[in-house]
Order: C-alpha cells, then sequence, then structure tokens
C-alpha cells in the first residue's frame, strides 16, 4: 500500500505540468439544472471547457454529442447518462479524448450510432453500453452502431455495442463494430449483430486495419425468418476480415455465428447459422487479465484497484502522464501507455487469481480541479513470463 501511496503522489506533481492537461477544470452537466450545474447539455460544455478539461454528466438522456479536434475527458455515472448519438474527430498529435460510463438512449426512432473518424491522436472509450435497436417500421441508416475510420490509436474498453435489429418493414440490420484504415485495440469488449432482414451482419468487421482484441466477445446477427417452410436468411460471423494479409490478434476472445433463420417447425429447413469468423485470425496463447481502478476517485480519498487474472500471477500497476496504444507480442497484449511508465508493485494475486486493494489517493495540486491518469495491470506469472492485463483510466475530483 505504501507503494501504491508513493507512486501516485509522484506521479501528481508531474501531471500538473502536462501541456495536455494543463487547465485541469471541471465542468457539471445536468439535464436537470439546480445548484452547482454549469451546463444542461454536454454538447455546451464541450463547446465553452477548454483542453484539458473535464465534464462530469449527470443521469439522464442528452442530445447528440460531437468533440472535434479537442482534448477532453467526459465522465458518466455508472451509464446513466445516456447519448443518442457520438462524434469523435479531428485530434491532432499528441491530443485525447477520453470517455468513460455512459450508455445510449433511442430518440424518435433513430439508432444509436458512434463514430470515431480521422484522428491521429488517442480516443479512449470506457464502459460504454449501447443496447440494440428494436422493431423499426422504418429503413434504418444502413451505418454500423460503432463506426471506425481513420485513426490510429484507439483504446476500448469493458463496453457493449449491439447492432440494429429490424424484425418488419424494409431495410436491413447493422453491424455492431466496423473498423477501417485504422488501428483500434479492444478489452472486455462485446459486439453483437443486428437480427433479422436479408443480409448477414457481423459483430465485429475490420476492413485495412489493425486489431488486438482481449477478453472480448464477438456475435453475429440472426438471420430473418421467410416464413413456413421457406427457411430464412443465413446468421452472420462473429467477426469478418476483410483484408488478406492483416488478420486480428485475439487473446482469449470469442468467436460465434447468428443463428440462421428458421420458421421453428422441425420438419421444415432452416438457414445455415453464420460462422464464427471469416478471412483469418491470429490466436495468441494465454489469458486475458483484467485490471480496473474504479474511477472517479476522490482527491485525499481512496480507490478500489481490481485485478483478475491467474493464480501465481505477482501484479504490477504501470502509471503514466498520457495514453498510447502499442502492441507487443512478447508481452502478450498492448501498452496503452506512454514509455517509461511509473511501475509500482501490488504483491500476488489470491488462489482465484483475484487481487483487490484499496488504492490512497492524494490531493491535487493547488489550482487543479480534476485530473486523469492513465493505468494498466501487468503480471510476473508463476513460470517468470511477464504480460500485460487491460489498461485503464482514473480521474481524480
Amino acid at each position: 500500500m505504501k507503494l501504491v501511496s508513493f507512486g501516485l503522489r509522484l506521479v501528481l506533481p508531474l501531471l500538473a505540468c502536462s501541456v495536455a492537461l494543463a487547465q485541469g477544470q471541471l465542468w457539471i452537466v445536468d439535464k436537470a439544472g439546480g445548484p452547482g450545474v454549469d451546463f444542461t447539455e454536454i454538447q455546451d460544455a464541450i463547446n465553452f471547457a477548454s483542453d484539458g478539461d473535464t465534464i462530469q454528466v449527470a443521469t439522464g438522456n442528452y442530445a447528440p454529442v460531437e468533440i472535434d479536434g479537442r482534448s477532453l475527458v467526459l465522465l458518466g455515472v455508472g451509464g446513466s447518462a445516456r447519448l443518442s448519438k457520438l462524434v469523435v474527430r479531428n485530434l491532432g498529435v499528441g491530443q485525447e479524448v477520453v470517455m468513460r460510463d455512459f450508455g445510449s438512449w433511442d430518440s424518435s426512432g433513430v439508432p444509436v450510432q458512434i463514430a470515431i473518424e480521422d484522428n491521429q491522436g488517442v480516443v479512449w472509450l470506457d464502459k460504454l453500453s449501447v443496447l440494440p435497436g428494436l422493431f423499426f417500421l422504418s429503413p434504418p441508416p444502413p451505418v454500423p452502431t460503432l463506426t471506425i475510420r481513420s485513426s490510429s490509436d484507439v483504446v476500448i474498453q469493458r463496453s457493449t455495442f449491439f447492432g440494429v435489429n429490424l424484425f418488419f418493414g424494409s431495410g436491413n440490420p447493422t453491424d455492431a463494430i466496423d473498423v477501417l484504415d485504422s488501428a483500434v485495440h479492444f478489452f472486455g469488449v462485446t459486439g453483437v449483430g443486428g437480427d433479422g432482414a436479408d443480409l448477414a451482419t457481423n459483430g465485429l468487421r475490420i476492413t485495412n486495419s489493425f486489431v488486438f482484441a482481449s477478453g472480448c466477445s464477438f456475435q453475429g446477427g440472426d438471420g430473418a425468418d421467410w416464413g413456413v417452410c421457406d427457411g430464412g436468411s443465413p446468421g452472420g460471423a462473429g467477426l469478418a476480415n476483410l483484408t488478406h494479409g492483416m488478420a486480428p490478434f485475439l487473446l482469449e476472445t470469442t468467436l460465434t455465428g447468428g443463428d440462421g433463420g428458421c420458421p421453428g417447425e422441425t420438419w421444415c429447413f432452416c438457414a445455415p447459422d453464420g460462422p464464427p469468423s471469416t478471412g483469418g485470425v491470429n490466436l495468441l496463447s494465454g489469458y486475458a487479465r483484467e485490471y480496473e481502478l474504479l474511477a472517479p476517485a476522490p482527491a485525499g480519498g481512496v480507490t478500489w484497484l481490481l485485478y483478475g487474472g491467474v493464480a501465481g500471477d505477482l501484479v504490477f500497476s504501470l502509471i503514466a502522464l498520457e495514453p498510447d496504444a502499442l502492441f507487443v507480442p512478447a508481452l502478450a497484449g498492448t501498452l496503452a501507455l506512454t514509455i517509461p511508465p511509473l511501475v509500482i508493485s501490488h504483491g500476488p494475486a489470491g488462489g482465484k487469481g483475484q487481487l483487490a486493494l484499496l488504492v490512497p489517493i492524494p490531493p491535487l495540486p493547488p489550482g487543479i480541479e480534476a485530473l486523469t491518469v492513465f493505468a494498466q495491470g501487468a503480471a510476473i506469472t508463476g513460470v517468470g513470463a511477464v504480460v500485460l492485463a487491460a489498461p485503464c483510466q482514473v480521474t481524480i475530483l
């Protein structure tokens, strides 16, 4: 515990001098308004805030959000701050957007869409939950729930994305996640393609991109039923890789094809189930290890560090001022922090590979209302190998 406290106390003065987070001001957004509230819509706070500021969002349904070329931290509350649309675009080198604990809501029959596009900086999404859109009577736009385009450093953790389901009317369901010309690193992410209609949809579709997935689950959407004895449409793939020679790297990640459409009578033919994957994958040996610092963390208080790995793991925290994303095959994972990180030892995991510690959080430097620290778990295994666990961010308020 003393090592943890010393490590964070060393990092905080450095963060206070960080150019990217120099402002460190906290803005409160609450749909209901009231004392202490700065804005009632997230976009208004984004337009007013300076680079490096933090925007904390209370429970409620909020209008579409666009972040264009800005470095900001957005914090929800347990997924109860819900968005109908999110766009993050045009981040330059050295810029980053962090979002944590947001949910989704369906606005007037329009499916939720998240677009990450044209970014050279880091986009870091943690604990986003996008539920499936249901029963669209008119054709939804043919856009996947999460679209990532021309973005070089995207880190997504502990999040769930469902494609649009279409049971009536015309049109087609949508893929859950579509990655094009990008580099994306998934940790504990679930993607489920939409159900129904004619075209099979995928949990994850990749084109001309680097992808690493640790502890994830991708499932194809189910095909449509066409009527008595007419079978139906086939299920989608759990993962569809559309570029030869660029197979994704998967660590303890589950791929499942969607069910083929079937009218339900056992004496009729059904459409084929979808394949777990198409286009090839690279399977890594080993286990996905979980790591999280609960956030937001109270300045001058404590927060929990939670680790889930393998019995015999000697657990460490890596802490850095800025995020990054570098796949390191020798460590069976992606280093999501800038080099060199501060290394802090926590001791061995328990008999089930789990470790839970209370971590002291020092006060913030004068004039700073909010600071975000980037962290990642690491372990020395029982056979002496060094492996990386999942990354996380912790915002100190």
